[in-house]
């Protein structure tokens, strides 16, 4: 099967009149159903859609998923780019679906238009964000697009009650992570806010390094619920030998020995004088908090043993001193 260039390049304007503003259009390149892309002037294009278009004939007697495939050679043989739109673009992390929900809640009665500034900002965020978690190969020109941004904050629509209710119905399906990030924050919108703005504040700072996150590089740590570059940030205070050096001897100065503030155990007692000097520091402020100053007190850190300290990180609903105290006499009891 053959086309004119002259009938593709029609079809790709028909698209653009009649098609892209659709709700079965909206974030198509984000649907694993297409794996390839017509790029022309700027823009993308399904390319069975427009073969489709192009020969009359329907989209099923395509063959596609291949770069072989015969829509593909159609638009290549008139010299059509074709590109590929899956297997490089990572899935979304914590981080970018808080960002996408603090959106979705700040305009839940007026969504943005899927070519907003809100959304092309959002993208621009993102991709920053994207800057720091993955390596750029990780990456395809269509990572975190505008077009893949409006469709994430729609398929929030689907877990709203407040759209629901309404009688309509959102996207039916979505990605991996949404109802989680929705059940952590959607009855907290102050709370999302507050970990969206640290996250933009902290894309500022190159405190923590690298933020690939890997809990078996991490053993016994669990990413927080606030996402992996404020974790990465937490971990990276809480491990700046500077300050833990000046907490120990602020701590030995004022009280003669390092004991941990969960439950007491005390190096030096156990293993003399191999444990002298030994105990492990946590950072004690709530990981929204890291919006503001890029400093670190000695008071913000808390002698733990290694023990006490893996327990506060275990699962992602990290423990504060307090809860972990609470635990430990309620266990001794």
């Amino acid at each position: 099967m053959h086309a004119t260039k002259e009938a593709l390049l029609h079809a790709l304007d028909e698209f653009d009149r009649e098609h892209r503003g659709r709700a079965e259009w909206q974030g198509w390149e984000e649907n694993r159903a297409h794996k390839f892309a017509i790029r022309h002037n700027g823009r993308l294009y399904p390319v069975k859609k427009i073969v489709s278009l192009a020969t009359g004939a329907p989209v099923g007697d395509f063959s596609g998923g291949k770069e072989s495939g015969q829509a593909n050679k159609v638009a290549q043989e008139v010299d059509l780019e074709v590109i590929s739109l899956r297997g490089t673009n990572p899935d979304w992390t914590r981080d970018e679906h808080i960002l996408a929900l603090n959106l979705y809640l700040k305009s839940r009665e007026k969504p943005p238009a899927k070519d907003g500034a809100e959304i092309i900002q959002l993208s621009e965020l993102l991709n920053q964000l994207g800057d720091r978690l993955f390596a750029p190969e990780d990456r395809q020109e269509t990572f975190r697009n505008p077009a893949g941004v409006y469709m994430k904050l729609m398929n929030f629509r689907r877990l709203d009650p407040l759209y629901i209710e309404s009688g309509r119905v959102g996207l039916p399906r979505g990605a991996g992570g949404e109802e989680e990030v929705w059940n952590e924050f959607s009855n907290d919108p102050a709370r999302c806010e507050a970990v969206a703005a640290a996250i933009v504040a902290s894309l500022k700072t190159n405190e923590g390094g690298s933020v690939q996150f890997d809990p078996d590089e991490e053993e016994g740590i669990e990413e927080a619920p606030e996402g992996r570059l404020l974790t990465r940030r937490h971990l990276a205070r809480e491990r700046n030998r500077k300050l833990v050096a000046s907490k120990l001897r602020s701590v030995l100065k004022s009280q003669g020995r390092l004991t941990c503030e969960g439950c007491g155990f005390d190096f030096e007692v156990v293993y003399g004088s191999r444990g002298c000097g030994f105990i492990e520091c946590h950072y004690t402020k709530p990981l929204a908090s890291l919006a503001g100053s890029s400093k670190t007190h000695i008071k913000d850190l808390a002698l733990v043993c290694a023990n006490c300290h893996r327990m506060i990180h275990r699962t992602r609903q990290w423990l504060s001193l307090n809860e972990l105290r609470d635990l430990i006499k309620e266990v001794r009891r």
